[in-house]
């Protein structure tokens, strides 16, 4: 059943047209109808286009992350100890919301929400008096 999660979600987006890139677009236009395809600006402009594409287009590489977690977990056994390579490999980022979740983000998109309840060895179970916060860690 894990496996088929993983697969569901294939997120794919246009990029979004911003006012500088829509402005850039525009001018290109402008030097092109006018002829002048020599213009120092009109090459500056293209590379300038290809930038804000780049920066407001997401790769759609879930695929391809699907395949790199199955192959990481395929390939290890079960374990029973902190593994850093497999975390570095698989997981994106881990965010910790004070006393009621943990929410898993991997690489491929995929989020994951796991509620944290426990029992503590003093039988004071629930929340300590420190007054925390909720904390993030990226690899």
């Amino acid at each position: 059943m894990q496996k088929k999660k993983l697969e569901k979600i294939s997120p794919q987006e246009q990029p979004k047209m911003n006012l500088e890139l829509r402005q850039t677009e525009n001018r290109i236009k402008e030097l092109e109808q006018g002829g002048e395809f020599s213009s120092a600006e009109l090459a500056e402009l293209i590379f300038k286009r290809a930038e804000l594409n780049y920066e407001g287009s997401k790769v759609a590489d879930h695929k391809l992350n699907t395949e790199k977690i199955k192959e990481a977990l395929t390939s290890t056994s079960t374990r029973t100890e902190f593994n850093e390579e497999l975390f570095e490999t698989i997981i994106k980022q881990i965010t910790v919301y004070k006393e009621t979740f943990v929410k898993v983000e991997f690489i491929n998109g995929i989020t994951i929400n796991i509620s944290i309840e426990y029992k503590r060895k003093d039988g004071k179970n629930g929340s300590s008096e420190k007054n925390g916060s909720n904390h993030t860690a990226s690899s």
